[in-house]
């Protein structure tokens, strides 16, 4: 069995052309098929961005989102092969971006960490069975596909310390990759209430993977847009909690110090 833990591949992997499936309400993100939380009520304002990225409910008969290993591959070699070779070569121009753009990419970023734990809590638990289906490739698939992580962890590795771009690179390939194993490992449909020990334990521990990788990406990041991302990420759950009843918000945001990643 593979490890969701993969080596190094350097900034040119990264760039994989996943469509960016979702839609943009100013500087909140919608799911593409539905608000990606569950709630027994409709948000009558339809414009408030719901955190629970991992509670997938999505329309009867919607194809599953789905990654591919060899279009991903593609990707990265697309970019490598773009890149000059000599160290002689003219440098070529990065293009500033400034805090508000970093800031964007890196909510979606932090969705998708969110979007993690919340779906490991889903798998250790089964909490939500009878409301929720807990078809973990197709939230793994809206992950990747719906937030363009790839593309977000390319477009905001420009900003990190030019001696800290291959990590970054290797934080953000890493945190991608273990998502797509969860994909690829398994050939059979993985319900997050009905998976066996091996199942659950190899997705806890991709799952996992992705999450720290986001951290360890997070800390190459400027600290004061990276504080404001969170911040944003509060506030509209706190909007969003306000907002419905107690029993019409399901498996929110995972609280500080939750183990959620543990089998």
């Amino acid at each position: 069995a593979r490890s969701p833990m993969l080596s190094t591949l350097g900034l040119a992997v990264l760039a994989v052309a996943t469509p960016a499936a979702a839609v943009h309400t100013g500087a909140r993100v919608l799911g593409p098929q539905r608000l990606l939380a569950t709630v027994s009520k409709a948000n009558s304002h339809g414009q408030r961005y719901a955190s629970c990225s991992a509670n997938v409910a999505s329309s009867q008969g919607a194809p599953a989102l789905t990654v591919s290993r060899a279009g991903f591959l593609n990707g990265m070699l697309a970019v490598a092969a773009s890149q000059p070779l000599s160290a002689f070569a003219a440098p070529v121009p990065v293009p500033q971006m400034d805090d508000k753009t970093l800031q964007q990419e890196l909510v979606s970023i932090l969705r998708v960490q969110e979007a993690a734990a919340q779906e490991a809590r889903l798998v250790k638990t089964g909490k939500y069975r009878e409301l929720q289906r807990l078809n973990v490739k197709r939230a793994v698939g809206m992950m990747i596909d719906n937030y363009d992580l790839s593309g977000r962890f390319v477009r905001a590795s420009a900003v990190a310390p030019r001696d800290k771009a291959n990590a970054a690179a290797s934080f953000g390939n890493t945190a991608v990759e273990s998502l797509v194993q969860i994909l690829e490992y398994f050939q059979v449909d993985l319900v997050a209430n009905e998976l066996t020990k091996e199942q659950q334990t190899f997705v806890l521990k991709a799952l996992k993977s992705t999450s720290t990788s986001i951290d360890s990406f997070l800390a190459l990041m400027p600290s004061n847009v990276v504080a404001a991302a969170k911040k944003q990420i509060e506030e509209e759950n706190e909007l969003n909690l306000k907002e419905f009843p107690d029993d019409a918000y399901l498996n929110p945001t995972p609280t500080v110090g939750e183990l959620v990643f543990s089998s």
